[in-house]
């Protein structure tokens, strides 16, 4: 077979993984799968030409990038495709090793970091008149003290690392958005937190619906467009979302979208994300940028938006049509869903984040069960490929066991 026509797809453990295997499988491809467990959830898809394990990037970054070298080598693979963010940084930050022996089909490391570094996405923002929220950057490193900015602060507040994922001494920490009601519960944050001791944002609440525009960029320039809402998300104030349907991009988010991926020179996939301000008229915020592919990628292929295949062809530089329509779909993270309909039961009806709509439990038991007559497509599940669907049930009665 073509070298250039075998495909490794890293996390395999992940949903948006399973989507991109099924994708290129169905066009005929062979799809190697890797993940850092030996067993995982494209793994056990019939689009899976074989399956591999690589250790953890987050333990041994230099480790990782050779294990996927010897793969690359052994599996005679043309494309390498990283999912997450860890795989991603790891693979992008040895981009000039790995590029001698498989296509990357991203951006470089330093355009990547650009992307997802916060700070600098924010700053980017500001400089194209891009709205987003109120925010103070905070340089821990520069003897700036958060004392110094107490005073002005407002309540509650978000406090944001400023990358999902940090590197230091060829080892990676995930970090997490932190919620702080008042100055005592941010300044224990901070004390207990090392992400915070590299610079860091704090940014308002904003209370609006989220906006997700997915798209596939080549030097710049947007080909492909998608973007969904979110009915239900995990957990329930606010998370990934296990409900959701495509709609029409907004066009003030796309406008803004267009002007930062732009900027970037972006090439390949990347979901913008922003929340509505509902006290500034319900205007599009910019939250961050999910420099590669997102977890509910299965919708967009569903409702005929193939950005996993769009991106093998410009790897391949393939002609590549312009596509900005797409036709109705609705998904279910099946699992996820269960998991947003448990949370809401066992939490508090005095929730201090949930709005007044989720505090109604018998509501958020019929809704679980009237969502199966809507016509939601089960994520996991596609009656020609049913394994992983079956494994993820699996594991979730394994996780809830311990």
């Amino acid at each position: 077979m073509n070298k250039n026509t075998t495909i490794l797809v890293l996390d395999g453990e992940t949903r948006a993984a399973l989507a991109v295997v099924r994708s290129l499988g169905r066009a005929g491809l062979k799809v190697i799968v890797a993940s850092e467990y030996p067993q995982s959830l494209s793994g056990t898809s019939r689009f899976c030409y074989n399956a591999a394990v690589y250790p953890s990037p987050f333990d041994n970054i230099q480790q990782f990038v050779e294990t996927v070298s010897d793969l690359i080598i052994k599996e005679n693979v043309g494309v390498l495709i990283p999912i997450t963010d860890a795989t991603a940084c790891a693979t992008l930050k040895y981009q000039s090793k790995l590029s001698n022996l498989s296509i990357i089909p991203m951006v470089s490391f330093e355009t990547y970091w650009k992307a997802s570094d916060k700070i600098s996405l924010m700053k980017t923002a500001a400089q194209l008149n891009i709205p987003f929220p109120s925010t103070t950057f905070i340089d821990p490193t520069s003897r700036q003290s958060i004392e110094d900015h107490l005073s002005t602060l407002s309540f509650p507040i978000i406090v944001k690392p400023r990358a999902s994922i940090l590197y230091s001494n060829n080892k990676m920490k995930k970090t997490g958005v932190r919620f702080a009601s008042n100055k005592e519960e941010l300044i224990q944050i901070l004390s207990n937190d090392e992400s915070f001791t590299v610079p860091y944002m704090l940014q308002e609440v904003i209370a609006g619906d989220g906006i997700g525009i997915f798209a596939f960029c080549n030097k710049g320039e947007i080909l492909s467009e998608f973007s969904h809402k979110r009915i239900r998300e995990k957990p329930p104030y606010g998370g990934v979302s296990v409900v959701c349907e495509s709609i029409q991009p907004d066009p003030i988010a796309l406008e803004s979208s267009k002007k930062l991926l732009k900027e970037l020179n972006w090439s390949g996939v990347a979901m913008v994300e922003f929340k509505r301000d509902s006290k500034k008229n319900n205007t599009p915020m910019l939250m961050e940028i999910n420099a590669r592919f997102w977890g509910s990628l299965q919708l967009a292929i569903d409702a005929g938006v193939n950005f996993p295949l769009y991106l093998y062809n410009l790897s391949q530089k393939a002609d590549i049509p312009k596509i900005n329509t797409f036709k109705p779909a609705r998904s279910r993270w099946l699992l996820g869903d269960l998991d947003h309909l448990i949370i809401r039961l066992k939490s508090p009806m005095n929730h201090p984040r949930y709005p007044q709509s989720l505090k109604n439990k018998l509501h958020a038991i019929i809704i679980f069960f009237m969502e199966f007559l809507k016509g939601s497509k089960i994520e996991e599940l596609r009656y020609n490929d049913v394994k992983p669907f079956w494994y993820a049930i699996k594991q979730w009665i394994k996780s809830g066991l311990h």
